[in-house]
């Protein structure tokens, strides 16, 4: 008789939710992310693993904010984009501006909150940071960080990379993606945001893996439904995730939303796949949940 023997772990877990991101302002970003996590652990003690949004330090829309201070509205952004002057805009924001707001990791400041905060909770974060190398290259990246410290970190791939226009450094396909949860020995994998929607990526790294952490700045688009992407990542992978989102990015510190995000209804959602075929949660706001893997 061959017995098999099945353990199973108990994890909690939480996905969470800035309601704000104002780019281009990373100093504000910390402290909606301390505070964010503060809120959510004081409340919910014990959490082992939560998930951040995606480019928690910058936002996305890095350029269209800069077109913004530059002449005031959203309005010709993208007819000037494709005119010489726009070019030449374009790119004197992303050589010269945007890598102000972008950091060195593990060395940036978003990082080494990171690590404080998982040392003083005992517990692991994934969080998504605009980084960028001693070389100059900009990534979309993201941490995972535990009570030990940095662990280390996944660049976004070049397939879905195009989303963020201002990247010109991606991820090799046989990057670390794959990480330890060292208080409960239990695998997580990371990809970021639209990388859940490419086989070729989440395929390799599902197989390692418990459950799956995802930064994300993903705003509701009929286009494009968030709730329909993690119905089929669900559908081909049964396996827990935890996706940490953010409401609206900011552009200064008026309430001036950028074109795709004008309106509550646009505001992006958390979700956690719980049970993976039974039990998919999304919410506007930070979501704790209990999940066995």
């Amino acid at each position: 008789m061959c017995l098999h023997i099945t353990s199973f772990v108990e994890l909690k877990v939480a996905a969470l939710y800035l309601p704000a991101i104002y780019v281009n302002e990373p100093d504000k970003n910390r402290e909606s992310l301390e505070k964010a996590v503060r809120d959510c652990y004081d409340a919910h003690p014990g959490i082992d693993l939560a998930v951040a949004p995606e480019l928690v330090n910058t936002g996305f829309h890095m350029i269209e904010c800069e077109y913004w201070k530059q002449y005031g509205s959203h309005e010709g952004s993208t007819e000037l984009r494709a005119s010489s002057e726009g070019a030449a805009f374009v790119d004197n924001a992303v050589s010269k501006i945007l890598p102000n707001f972008l950091e060195r990791i593990p060395d940036g400041k978003t990082t080494r909150l990171l690590e404080s905060l998982a040392q003083e909770y005992n517990t692991h974060f994934v969080c998504g940071i605009g980084e960028v190398d001693e070389a100059g290259f900009r990534y979309n990246s993201a941490v995972f960080v535990g009570p030990s410290g940095y662990q280390g970190s996944h660049r976004q791939q070049e397939k879905s990379g195009s989303f963020v226009p201002w990247t010109n450094g991606y991820g090799a396909k046989d990057q670390r993606s794959v990480f330890l949860m060292n208080t409960k020995n239990v695998p997580v994998g990371v990809v970021i945001c639209a990388e859940i929607t490419f086989p070729e990526i989440v395929g390799n790294i599902v197989p390692l893996v418990s459950l799956m952490g995802v930064p994300a700045n993903w705003y509701e688009d009929p286009a494009y439904p968030f709730d329909e992407q993690l119905f089929a990542f669900d559908a081909d992978y049964r396996i827990p995730l935890i996706m940490g989102n953010r409401g609206n990015e900011l552009f200064g510190s008026e309430p001036h939303r950028n074109p795709y995000n004008n309106n509550e209804e646009t505001a992006g959602s958390c979700a956690i796949i719980a049970i993976p075929g039974k039990k998919i949660i999304m919410q506007k706001k930070t979501i704790v949940e209990t999940i066995v893997v």
